[in-house]
């Protein structure tokens, strides 16, 4: 026949002409294909044969293998009729899982079939439709002998087996040292010349694919002519660093890895091409110190996988016309990128959830379609509905984005586009977070007239690094339907006012260190982020809607004057801390207020707090001009949210507790609270012209809670307990009566250690209840009571008690029964 072939490359002709003509769905034997084929030598190896029925396998003469493995497959289950006579002998080559046998009317047995297929029923016995169990046939793993022979052992029966064959060797199936191939092959099968590294050139004008990693590490291939190839498998050319031009007319795809570190590639045409696989001509190194792809011709593409030309650092022109695809990291690094043409594109960047793109690597986030292409200068891609995230990353040339059909731009998109000055986006409707941050060339009016969220850092001007960062020029925004603005969204902006008539939610810094805003107008606005430190010149604040002003809101914002916000229910913490003009504040409506919130709001003079219940920790403290506060319905006051405050009058009708809540404050004198049941710890220490109190529910008081106030006496019919130090150093104290009308078991603890610590006018004290546990001498340390000057006065049914009590004895000889 005249065959100037490899036998194997012979035997992958004729299987490739066989499938093309019958399909791939079967295997086929050696008969099919060895036929046609003049001469086989020793060192053949086959890859696809065939076990026959009866499970023994002979290869023709002269086929031998280093390696073999067979996969059984399990038999099958059958349905068959036993005779009359009761035995049934399976036909030869046949096993079963299990047998339905229909006889004579009889009775019912379960039976064993043996392995064989053999069944005798004992003598004179028929049966009624009857299952038959046969032991199940397992698949099995063998290999073939040095010979290649191979008998399955009796007594294993086999259904039709395939056989794959390993071939022993992964480099491939020709000579190592061949330099040239020239045939007429229509298919290159996997690893044919790897690592032929002496293989400079290669013809095959009728090859219509080439196989996985087929010429892999041919270091010194150069030239390759495949006019008629189709499909280039993954690997193929990988590391052939030595091949400059590739020509491939008739190529419709490009595996994955297909050219990868072909580093002295300089031309790819490929006019029919319709898809490019993962780094197809990918570099993978950030240098430019080689020389690599400078002109690429995809007119054809509609599609490019992730980094599939990553570090093409001299391609400078890029022509997609019917792409619609291009997945992220597919131009990473091309630095020499200046220009890109894509009308078609609807995607650049891969889709991380609920993608319907086909092929588009759902659930992988790859980085960078065109990141640090950074003498990229303009972009118009009038089609593109997607921008996934770091699209155009570090393009740092770029600057203008024309996206006019792009609806959606994911995070970090356009981040670090230092030069960008321009972009339209008419109909997008979501910006992820640092999509233009640090853009700082990007000023004047931004329209997003369809945009519904801005996400954090979206338009900010910090870029996260230590350099210097000017500010930006951002003027004004246009979002009529914006509905969230997160944190950081205009950052350090040159914004003079905002009009959001449609946001409901800003959070985060949205505005901090926008120097010149001075307006804003936000009707539907629910929940306000923070402005803090965001404006020299912002004078007055209305939002209608707003139900919650976050932490450090206002924070800072020296020229705030007026703050409106009537259905305001929450304020956050800091959120209107040092606003040192700010004397008008209506939240009539608030119900909690935040650590600090208003601290040192010196201006404030009067507040409205009808709705509020509770008040945190150093809330107004030093708001030294605040001379009127309502809290009708406060119940909870935080650690000195008053301190530094000049009321002196404070009524508290609902008020249940606050530690350390008025501690330190020197202005108050009387405070009201009817319903406190509970005076808490430091409460009212170091209130040092605090002298009248009404609290006829209190139950207990806390350490230090009335320390080194000026209470004169205190009638306290209820309490139970009073704690270290609760009274001490309270020099005008001249009694205290405690303990009436109670009789549960709390009512015996009484005074601990220090209660009246250095109370020096303490003469009197009325205890009113059974004998506490507590009450040593050393609750009384340094007051008259001690010193034994004092009186203690108890009930006259309850003095004997007093008088021999562990508690209380020492104090026997000044004990007395109540006056009556």
């Amino acid at each position: 026949m005249g065959w100037k072939l490899y036998a194997e490359e012979a035997v992958q002709a004729i299987a490739n002409a066989i499938r093309l003509k019958l399909g791939t769905s079967r295997s086929y034997t050696i008969s099919e294909m060895g036929d046609a084929i003049e001469a086989f030598p020793n060192s053949v190896r086959l890859t696809d044969v065939k076990v026959r029925e009866n499970g023994d396998y002979l290869p023709p003469s002269g086929y031998t293998y280093s390696r073999v493995t067979v996969s059984v497959p399990q038999p099958q289950s059958a349905s068959i009729l036993i005779t009359s006579n009761g035995v049934y002998t399976a036909p030869e080559g046949y096993g079963y899982l299990s047998v339905m046998i229909d006889v004579p009317d009889r009775s019912i047995s379960t039976l064993t079939a043996s392995i064989n297929g053999l069944y005798a029923a004992p003598e004179n016995l028929a049966y009624n439709p009857v299952v038959v169990s046969v032991p199940q046939y397992i698949s099995a793993s063998v290999t073939f002998s040095e010979n290649s022979t191979y008998s399955a052992p009796l007594p294993t029966i086999w259904n039709p087996v395939t056989v794959n064959v390993w071939t022993g060797d992964d480099r491939g199936l020709v000579e190592r040292t061949i330099s040239t191939y020239s045939g007429s092959v229509s298919y290159i099968a996997d690893q044919v010349f790897r690592e032929c590294v002496m293989l400079s050139a290669v013809e095959a004008s009728q090859c219509l694919s080439v196989g996985a990693y087929a010429f892999t590490g041919c270091i010194s291939l150069s030239a390759v002519s495949l006019p008629a190839c189709n499909t280039v498998g993954s690997c193929a050319f990988y590391g052939c660093s030595t091949l400059s031009v590739v020509m491939l007319p008739a190529c419709t795809s490009v595996c994955e890895s297909a050219f990868m570190s072909c580093r002295s590639l300089t031309t790819v045409t490929l006019p029919v091409c319709t898809t490019i696989g993962s780094s197809a001509f990918d570099f993978y190194d950030m240098s430019s110190n080689f020389r690599n792809l400078a002109s690429v011709s995809l007119s054809a593409v509609t599609q490019i996988y992730p980094f599939a030309f990553r570090s093409c650092h001299r391609l400078t022109e890029l022509s997609l016309p019917e792409c619609g695809v291009i997945m992220g990291g597919a131009f990473y690094g091309c630095s020499g990128l200046t220009s890109l043409y894509a009308p078609k594109c609807a995607y650049v960047g891969c889709i991380s959830t609920g993608s319907v793109i086909p092929g588009s690597y759902v659930g992988t986030i790859y980085w960078g379609a065109f990141a640090y292409c950074d003498r990229l200068r303009r972009i118009d891609l009038p089609s593109c509905s997607y921008i996934g995230r770091s699209a155009f990353a570090f393009c740092s040339a770029m600057s203008e984005a024309v996206l006019s059909a792009c609806v959606s731009i994911d995070s970090d998109a356009f981040w670090r586009c230092r030069s960008m000055t321009r972009i339209s986006l008419p109909v997008c409707e979501e910006i992820g977070s640092r999509a233009f941050c640090g853009c700082w060339s990007l000023g004047g009016m931004i329209e997003l007239p369809r945009c519904r969220k801005l996400g954090s850092d979206a338009f900010g001007n910090d870029d996260g690094t230590w350099t210097y960062i000017p500010d930006g020029l951002i003027t004004s925004v246009s979002l009529p339907v914006c509905e969230v603005i997160e944190n950081g969204a205009f950052e350090k902006q040159a914004l003079t006012s905002i009009v959001l008539p449609s946001a409901v939610s800003v959070t985060g810094y949205a505005f901090s260190s926008c120097y010149s805003l001075s307006y804003v107008e936000a009707p539907l606005l629910q929940t306000v982020a923070s402005f803090s430190g965001s404006s020299y010149r912002y004078a007055t604040m209305s939002f209608q809607a707003c139900t919650k002003v976050s932490d450090h809101a206002f924070r800072s914002l020296s020229y705030l004057s007026s703050v409106t916000i009537p259905n305001c229910q929450q304020i956050g913490d800091w959120a209107f801390a040092s606003c040192v003009l700010l004397s008008s504040l209506y939240i009539p409506n608030c119900r909690q207020i935040g650590s600090c919130a208003f601290s040192d709001c010196v201006n404030l003079t009067d507040i409205d707090l009808t709705g509020c219940e509770r008040i945190g920790s150093s809330a107004f403290y030093g708001c030294s001009n605040l001379h009127s506060v309502s809290l009708p319905n406060v119940m909870v006051i935080g650690s000195q949210a008053f301190n530094s405050v000049p009321i002196s009058q404070y009524e508290l009708p609902n008020l249940s507790g606050g530690a350390y809540a008025f501690s330190g404050n020197s202005w108050i004198t009387e405070c009201s609270a009817r319903m406190l049941s509970m005076v808490t710890n430091g409460m009212f220490s170091g209130c040092v012209n605090l002298s009248s109190v009404f609290m006829p529910m209190i139950s207990a008081i806390g350490s230090y809670a009335f320390c080194g106030t000026q209470i004169s006496g205190l009638t306290l019919p209820n309490c139970y307990y009073i704690d270290t130090q609760a009274f001490a150093y309270c020099s005008q104290l001249t009694y205290i009566s405690v303990g009436a009308n109670i009789d549960s078991y709390w009512s015996y603890l009484g005074f601990a250690g220090s209660a009246f610590l250095d109370c020096v006018n303490l003469y009197s004290v009325y205890i009113d209840g059974k004998v506490p546990f507590q009450g040593g001498s050393w609750a009384f340390a340094g007051t008259p009571i001690a010193s034994g000057l004092g009186k203690i006065y108890v009930p006259y049914s309850l003095l004997s008690q007093y008088m021999s009590s562990t508690a209380w004895s020492w104090a026997s000889s000044f004990i007395y029964s109540i006056p009556t």
